[in-house]
């Protein structure tokens, strides 16, 4: 069956209509009950196409020249004027701030501190000679809508609320050393105590702990709750020594001989305090020999051996270099000379003896007495005084061979612990074997 005309598709091409052949053509409102034309006939026109935007306006660029040429043109006090005026941050609590005071009442001192709010502050805070256009340097304690709230630090008399505002500003404190206790010591501050630990009531403690008793002092509180107030005085005493920190890490150097201040002693060294950072002597480098670590407080003069910025690492020596152990070897400790000595430390090899300190000597087993010995520890024991023969020097390896069997009965030799130090060493190995060593003093006729 044909399809009936009203059926076929047609592709109409419409040209644009103005705005005025639009408006004539727009079709009237359609009638509630009718149902829309979407619904019993599609339409194949497309839908209309928005206007493209306008091309936007080129950027203002900025004329250097110009703009330099008008800054030649003003005068400082033009130039003063225009950076007074550019707008500044609010300042925020616990940050120190310049200001310049302009006006002392009686219960508040007025500053100017360049924005648009004013600072206040305590006339208690200020010099007794201080006066209108003096610059002074504060913390800030609260800054709102009603100014900044300044202070160089909280009194001791401040209650516990001005405590607590401290400790969010981070500001210092002042309290005095009430007593002492086994961990640390009772900081008063006014109504409410504190207390700082021993390590943190400055930056070198020393043994005398009586001496901060009693003392005004400044403070940071750490930690705050209802409990405890947990306070330091090394922290800030650190913070006034930064600079000065920062000048010694630039020019230390291997090698130099410095002064410090021994600050503590662990098991596994010393730490002395060089001009504010903080160095570790180890304990092998205390002393030649076994060596007591010093006392705290005390002034010793150190080398440093290592230098490591980054981590923060300074090692450092108390052994003078040019009075080491073997520098007796061969004036006061000669091959063939009988010593006393002390038996440090038994091995399964053999025992060594000390003969000064820093100069420890080899007994081999086979030496130890003129019978068999299965072990050392059957001869001697750590700590018994023994009389020895030097057998052999090696300067190379600094070693010494001794022997106790090839020294009984004999004298000891006297040991001068006054005679000048030699840098003289013995060639090396004195012993040319059994047969060598019978014939070493025969002399053969001509």
């Amino acid at each position: 069956m044909p399809r009936r005309p009203e059926h076929r598709r047609r592709t109409v091409r419409r040209r644009p209509e103005s705005p005025e052949d639009a408006s004539q053509a727009s079709p009237p409102a359609a009638d509630a009950s009718t149902p829309p034309r979407s619904a019993t006939r599609r339409t194949s026109s497309p839908a209309p196409r928005a206007a493209p935007p306008p091309p936007a306006a080129p950027a203002a660029r900025m004329n250097a020249e110009a703009l330099l040429a008008e800054l030649d043109g003003m005068s400082s006090g033009d130039l003063d004027a225009m950076l007074l005026a550019t707008p500044k941050r609010a300042p925020r609590p616990g940050e120190r701030i310049e200001g310049v005071l302009v006006r002392i009442a009686e219960g508040a001192a007025f500053v100017d501190i360049g924005g648009k709010s004013e600072g206040f502050i305590d006339p208690l805070e200020l010099d007794e000679d201080a006066k209108v256009g003096d610059r002074i340097s504060a913390f800030v304690l609260r800054a709102g809508a009603s100014g900044v709230v300044l202070a160089t630090q909280i009194r001791g008399t401040a209650d516990r609320s001005v405590l607590e505002e401290a400790y969010e500003a981070g500001l210092p404190v002042e309290g005095i050393v009430e007593s002492k206790n086994s961990g640390g010591f009772v900081i008063k501050f006014g109504k409410t105590r504190g207390f700082c630990p021993v390590s943190q009531i400055d930056r070198i403690v020393g043994s005398d702990l009586d001496r901060f008793i009693g003392r005004r002092m400044n403070f940071r509180i750490l930690e705050m709750d209802e409990r405890r107030v947990l306070v330091s005085h090394r922290v800030l005493a650190e913070e006034a020594m930064a600079e000065q920190v920062e000048q010694v890490w630039a020019r230390v150097q291997e090698g130099d001989i410095v002064e410090g201040t021994v600050v503590d002693s662990k098991a596994f060294g010393t730490f002395v305090d060089v001009e504010g950072v903080r160095g570790l002597v180890p304990r092998s480098e205390l002393g030649w020999g076994t060596t007591a670590p010093p006392n705290s407080g005390i002034k010793v003069k150190v080398r440093v051996i290592r230098v490591d910025a980054d981590a923060g690492r300074l090692t450092l020596s108390m052994k003078d270099p040019n009075a080491g152990p073997w520098s007796r070897v061969g004036v006061d400790f000669e091959e063939g000379g009988i010593y006393d000595g002390t038996v440090a430390r038994v091995r399964d090899f053999g025992a060594f003896v000390t003969l000064a300190p820093g100069l420890d000597g080899l007994v081999p087993i086979r030496n130890l007495s003129e019978q068999r010995v299965d072990h050392p520890s059957d001869a001697v024991q750590e700590g018994q005084t023994v009389r020895v023969r030097l057998m052999r020097v090696d300067a190379g390896n600094e070693r010494l061979e001794l022997s106790i069997r090839h020294a009984v009965g004999l004298e000891a030799d006297p040991v001068d612990t006054n005679a000048p130090r030699s840098t003289r060493r013995s060639s090396g190995n004195a012993s040319f074997g059994t047969f060598g060593d019978l014939l070493k003093n025969v002399k053969l006729k001509p």
